[in-house]
């Protein structure tokens, strides 16, 4: 039921924002019943007050012959974000980001509690004021606390927080450089990678985005909240990235290492007896006499994901010369050699034995002589991955 209002009305008004247009009134009004507008019906003086409705009324104890009311009347705030803001600190799953929470003043049937959805950007009012990126990270609803506005409105707070990466470091004893792990916080809805979001993410644990990556870093993960989650890309081994594999480190060194003797020729000597017979002793010629010791080597260690293929070391494979016959032996120890065929007569005019040919084939050995490096590869289990060795034994000078 409509009131009758007096012809004039006491207003008080009230200031409650620093924006002079925010304007809180009351007005002391006389009725000749005592039926009271329904909250949210239009201030009667719809020219000067277009925006305020009555939110409150309150009788006055005056004498029973006289109804006074106050009727307080309020206007939605449209420019909040000029003043609503304050800097706080907001908790995701334990890990404290710089936030900034905004208060509005809302009409309760305005509510909803899907806008703005979490994520969203704050606004940027006052303009400059704020650096960096503010997304929504939580919003909560509660009465305002003062019976002028409570019936109608309702306090609605906006948390944002300051997107960064929280970053950890650490030394790769290794190498010697520097390990990353860096954390960033994603909301539910948020692409990640490809047109992929955290929650359909984090709900295929199988994905080839989660785990141990060929560029030495691992993701994983944690939800923080029922919109909020955390990746973390950690940086598990320190280096170069190039065709499928991480260079640790490369240097130079010297590894002991065994080069057989090479042999170039067997000579035949010739020994006259008194009695005008001959005999021969075998001599072995050599390109290169043996070596074991110190040589120099160049290592390089790379990081794989999944086990390289074997790969065949480079050996080299001296045989032994073993030449026996009535007329003379050889007996070399193993060396390399480029292979021979050594043939034998002892002519028609031998008092001892009967005419005979004898050929005797050497094969070739692998290789025939030093090659200028050897490669050795080792492979082992390492951080998740192998980590495999290339050395370069370099031929003594």
């Amino acid at each position: 039921m409509a009131s009758v209002p007096s012809p004039h009305r006491q207003r008080t008004s009230f200031f409650p924002t620093p924006l002079i247009g925010d304007v809180l009134f009351s007005e002391r009004v006389v009725c000749q019943t005592k039926a009271v507008p329904a909250y949210g019906t239009a201030h009667p003086n719809t020219a000067r007050w277009p925006n305020h409705k009555l939110v409150f009324a309150k009788e006055r104890p005056e004498p029973e012959s006289v109804d006074t009311f106050d009727f307080y009347y309020a206007a939605d705030r449209a420019t909040q974000d000029a003043y609503n803001f304050s800097f706080t600190k907001a908790d995701i799953g334990g890990t404290k980001f710089d936030a900034v929470a905004r208060t509005y003043v809302t009409l309760r049937s305005a509510f909803t509690p899907n806008t703005p959805a979490m994520g969203a950007a704050m606004p940027n009012t006052p303009a400059g004021l704020f650096t960096g990126t503010y997304v929504l990270a939580e919003k909560r609803q509660q009465r305002i606390g003062e019976q002028e506005l409570d019936s109608l409105y309702v306090a609605e707070t906006h948390v944002y927080v300051k997107r960064c990466n929280i970053v950890q470091l650490g030394v790769d004893p290794m190498n010697g450089e520097v390990l990353t792990s860096t954390s960033t916080l994603y909301y539910a809805s948020e692409v990640v990678t490809g047109s992929t979001t955290a929650a359909q993410l984090f709900a295929d644990p199988a994905n080839a985005y989660w785990g141990l990556q060929s560029t030495g870093v691992q993701r994983t993960g944690r939800q923080l909240s029922e919109q909020w989650y955390e990746i973390t890309v950690e940086v598990v081994v320190a280096g170069t990235f190039a065709s499928g594999a991480v260079t640790v480190r490369s240097y130079s060194t010297t590894q002991n290492y065994y080069w057989p003797p090479v042999l170039s020729s067997i000579a035949i000597d010739l020994w006259e007896r008194r009695n005008g017979r001959e005999e021969r002793y075998a001599r072995p010629v050599y390109t290169k006499e043996g070596y074991r010791g110190e040589c120099r080597a160049d290592v390089v260690d790379t990081f794989h994901v999944t086990a390289p293929g074997s790969t065949t070391p480079d050996v080299m494979l001296p045989l032994p010369i073993n030449i026996s016959n009535p007329f003379y032996s050889i007996s070399i120890g193993p060396c390399l050699f480029a292979g021979a065929t050594y043939s034998f007569t002892n002519g028609t005019e031998d008092p001892d034995f009967v005419y005979t040919v004898a050929s005797y084939v050497l094969p070739a050995t692998t290789p025939t002589t030093w090659p200028s490096t050897v490669t050795i590869v080792n492979v082992q289990p390492f951080r998740g991955g192998y980590l495999k060795s290339t050395i370069t034994i370099h031929k003594p000078s």
